[in-house]
């Protein structure tokens, strides 16, 4: 398997997540999915941070579109007119909240992990601006990173403002060893969308594995492409074949659905996909290490806010 990996340079996307834990000044209770909410803070926090021209309503045309941190990791990019993936990932607590103290990780994925610093003031910044409707103030008490062993230490130093030396992480930095019988289990939902012929995008509610491996395929590409200044050299149709191979043991989902507040949009918007276990069986070789990189960088749409985050259970 590590033969495959350097074969094929998978190892070449690098990530880090760190948690933040933040505290408020009295009890708060926030929905059951907040990801949206924690993601336009993120945004609102991001900007205030780093934007010289407050007064532009967009970023496109703005001299300084090119070098600004800003674009690069929250507003929206094009390819020959295709959507770039964003280069971050939010996972908030999966339950509603309702206590004083909350944590959550932001996952940052290749070239971003160079503007760690602004994202760390960019999240102290929205304790400033406050947290949902009620603008809930609160104070960051502690920010770690995950290791190889996925254990948390701390990263940044309140003293001297100082980013502590850390790791980088990649597919190789964790056990790849696996039984030819898993189980997939979303913590929080998962939306796969297929093409029809009539151009428009349907729900998957079969998730065979092979349509949740071709999703997490091209997210992985994408990701190393755009982020990691690197293409994959993969066996794409034998990967293909394989997936279709696997197959569904068993089955307990359900669809779901959550409401968020899009400022962008001022209004709620559902966040919809199913959450459960999913068993699969069969060689896994060389699909394994994908696995495990999804188990970190989610997949399915929405992923910026927390949607399709599982665990792989053995």
């Amino acid at each position: 398997m590590l033969k495959f990996i350097e074969e094929s340079k998978l190892d070449s996307l690098i990530f880090s997540k760190y948690r933040f834990t933040i505290e408020f000044n009295k009890n708060v209770k926030f929905r059951e999915f907040h990801g949206s909410m924690l993601r336009g803070a993120f945004g609102d926090g991001l900007k205030n941070i780093v934007c010289i021209k407050r007064e532009r309503k967009e970023c496109n045309g703005c001299s300084e579109f090119n070098e600004c941190s800003y674009p690069y990791i929250f507003d929206k990019r094009y390819v020959d007119n295709i959507t770039i993936l964003k280069p971050y990932v939010i996972e908030p607590e999966p339950k509603t909240f309702n206590r004083n103290t909350m944590s959550f990780n932001i996952i940052l994925i290749g070239n971003v992990l160079k503007y760690l610093r602004q994202i760390i003031y960019s999240v102290r910044e929205m304790g400033i601006l406050g947290l949902g409707t009620n603008r809930e103030k609160f104070r960051v008490i502690k920010i770690e990173a995950m290791d190889k062993s996925s254990k948390f230490f701390s990263v940044f130093d309140n003293i001297t403002q100082d980013v502590i030396p850390h790791e980088k992480l990649t597919v190789k930095s964790f056990d790849l060893s696996h039984n030819n019988k898993i189980t997939l289990r979303f913590l929080t939902q998962v939306r796969i969308e297929e093409e029809k012929e009539e151009k428009t995008n349907v729900l998957n509610n079969e998730l065979n594995f092979d349509s949740l491996f071709s999703n997490l395929l091209r997210r992985v590409k994408n990701l190393s492409k755009f982020y990691c200044n690197q293409e994959l050299s993969l066996p794409e149709n034998e990967l293909s074949e394989q997936s279709k191979k696997i197959l569904t043991l068993k089955k307990d989902i359900d669809y779901k659905i959550n409401w968020g507040f899009s400022s962008t949009q001022n209004k709620k918007v559902p966040f919809y996909g199913y959450d459960g276990d999913i068993e699969y069986s069969g060689d896994l070789e060389k699909l394994y290490p994908f696995l495990v990189l999804g188990e970190h960088l989610h997949i399915g749409k929405r992923t910026t806010s927390g949607l399709g985050r599982y665990k792989i259970i053995q």
